[in-house]
């Protein structure tokens, strides 16, 4: 190339060129390093985070014909109409066989948001291996859904200091702290301290504190006595050991947690039939069998 020819490129050629020449170069080197995220941010690229939904689809919680991918697509919608300064890439994950879906994503996104959307004890594990990736992470939870799974994952990544919780029942909460990935083009912006500002956006929707008062409650108690007269009326579904079928009136229950049914309200104690029923040092009860105490009405 002559001298003329390039001082004409250098001093002539187009943004737009300039543009896809960064673009080209950025997305070559990964777009890992601090200079390509600054170099992202300034042309307006999005940051990408992977939304990785832990979904299981069958009958369980958060309640039977739950439907998880109709759900996933209203997560979705909320979170790029509020975040629209971040490109999220959607991942479901049904099976623990499933996890290297998401966790094949870590070269090509800045963050993850795991969403546990169902409950399945299965897929703990892939939100561990989620942490260990090193990667800005928010994990948030279907109220009622994946509560089980979340609370049971989710706190060895917080105390890890790199990932932060979101419980909630208003999808605009999850949106607040989901805008906290636009901040990933910020050089030296670590995992830590992503998990902090996400901590202090959520925190930000938590109501003020203040006297609180409660809407007034017009409820008719019925008396106690009638309630008693109606329990001794009732039938009683008593599940676990013992023999199935209808017991003699006034024999409840014939198990070694005598103790346990005898504080439900409307039963009393015959110590007698107990054989004594107390508890010793490991909780147990000191009836001569485990079948031969008895809770009667």
């Amino acid at each position: 190339m002559n001298a003329n020819s390039c001082r004409h490129c250098c001093h002539h050629c187009s943004t737009a060129d300039r543009r896809r020449f960064l673009k080209g170069v950025v997305t070559a080197a990964g777009c890992l390093s601090p200079l390509g995220r600054i170099a992202l941010a300034d042309e307006g690229v999005k940051v990408r985070v992977a939304a990785v939904f832990l979904a299981q689809v069958r009958n369980s919680w958060p309640y039977p014909g739950f439907d998880a991918a109709g759900r996933q697509r209203e997560i979705l919608a909320a979170l790029r109409k509020g975040c629209p300064q971040v490109d999220f890439v959607p991942v479901t994950v049904q099976t623990p066989g499933e996890a290297d879906k998401a966790l094949d994503l870590r070269d090509q996104v800045d963050g993850y948001l795991a969403h546990v959307t169902t409950l399945s004890w299965a897929l703990v594990g892939v939100l561990a291996a989620i942490g260990k990736l090193n990667k800005p992470t928010v994990v948030a939870d279907e109220f009622l859904g994946g509560s089980g799974a979340f609370l049971s994952g989710v706190p060895p990544l917080v105390r890890g200091g790199g990932a932060v919780a979101v419980a909630t029942t208003r999808l605009d909460d999850l949106v607040t702290v989901a805008r906290q990935f636009a901040a990933l083009g910020t050089p030296s912006l670590t995992p830590a301290e992503f998990a902090r500002r996400c901590e202090g956006a959520y925190r930000g929707t938590f109501p003020t504190p203040g006297k609180l008062e409660s809407a007034g409650d017009d409820l008719k108690l019925t008396d106690i006595g009638e309630c008693a007269a109606r329990f001794r009326q009732s039938k009683v579904l008593v599940l676990g050991r013992g023999h199935g079928g209808l017991a003699p009136r006034g024999t409840i229950l014939t198990d070694r947690s005598c103790s346990g049914a005898a504080s439900l309200p409307g039963f009393r104690r015959n110590r007698r039939d107990m054989g004594g029923c107390g508890k010793t040092a490991r909780g147990m009860t000191t009836a001569a069998k485990p079948s031969d105490s008895r809770v009667v009405c």
